[in-house]
């Protein structure tokens, strides 16, 4: 099992930060590699919605399932790729002098040929997330 985390502390309010990484319609623009999402379940977001995630470079579809959703704070998402398990969280919490803070922790078990990979894999998803991290940042900040 490969786990990973990344923090970003954002000076707009929690509910606005929440709201914006929650929005599956806007992963594309924070999310390097990922070119854009389909819900596969009716609104509103909650645990038990699905969509899909489409990757760069191929557009290859990933199947997502949001399996825990509580409002301006936490979001889990689970997802079951051919070759790689994952779940990421994202927490969204207020900062005492202001602003927020998002700390999103990545959970991977990869599987087949890519178990030979994992120290590479391990690298690959921290820089995946520090990224989003700072795209978090450049995007909110007041």
């Amino acid at each position: 099992m490969i786990e990973v985390q990344a923090t970003a502390e954002i000076s707009a309010a929690q509910h606005m930060v929440f709201d914006f990484v929650a929005d599956i319609d806007q992963h594309h623009v924070w999310q390097p590699g990922v070119t854009r999402c389909r819900w596969t379940t009716e609104s509103p977001l909650a645990s038990g919605s699905t969509y899909v995630k489409y990757l760069a470079p191929f557009g290859h579809p990933t199947p997502v399932e949001v399996v825990e959703f509580e409002p301006d704070y936490r979001i889990r998402l689970q997802s079951n790729g051919p070759l790689l398990r994952s779940e990421t969280i994202r927490e969204v919490s207020r900062l005492s002098a202001g602003g927020s803070k998002v700390r999103t922790t990545v959970r991977a078990e990869p599987d087949g040929w890519l178990l030979v990979f994992a120290f590479v894999l391990r690298w690959l998803l921290r820089a995946q997330i520090r990224r989003e991290a700072l795209n978090l940042s450049r995007l909110l900040d007041d």
